[in-house]
């Protein structure tokens, strides 16, 4: 190995700064784009090929159907007197999405 004049035989055998940190920064930026590209194809994965999977699944774990049944109780004037009674309603409700003769109008029974 010839050294230059002006270096001794031990400087002259340690690598050049840059050249290392040139080094380090490209290895250290290697790892960077492994690192998104890995997270860009899991992205891409959850968004676009099992999207519709992944919804389905997730509304199943927060949709519980359930009846509630109300306890009231009555509504009275000050000296007691009910103004307002319990009495049993039966609600229906109907979504036109979901009927099966959907796009047609109720005709009245004669």
């Amino acid at each position: 190995m010839e050294t230059s004049p002006h270096l001794s035989p031990a400087e002259a055998s340690v690598k050049h700064p840059r050249i290392v940190t040139a080094r380090r920064m490209g290895v250290l930026s290697l790892a960077i784009v492994v690192v998104v590209g890995a997270f860009f194809v899991r992205l891409v994965d959850i968004q676009v090929v099992r999207a519709a999977e992944l919804s389905d699944e997730s509304t199943q774990f927060r949709t519980q159907e359930a009846t509630l049944w109300a306890e009231r109780g009555q509504i009275v004037d000050r000296t007691g007197q009910a103004l307002a009674h319990n009495a049993d309603r039966y609600d229906v409700t109907a979504r036109p999405c979901t009927s099966p003769t959907s796009g047609e109008t109720a005709k009245p029974s004669p």
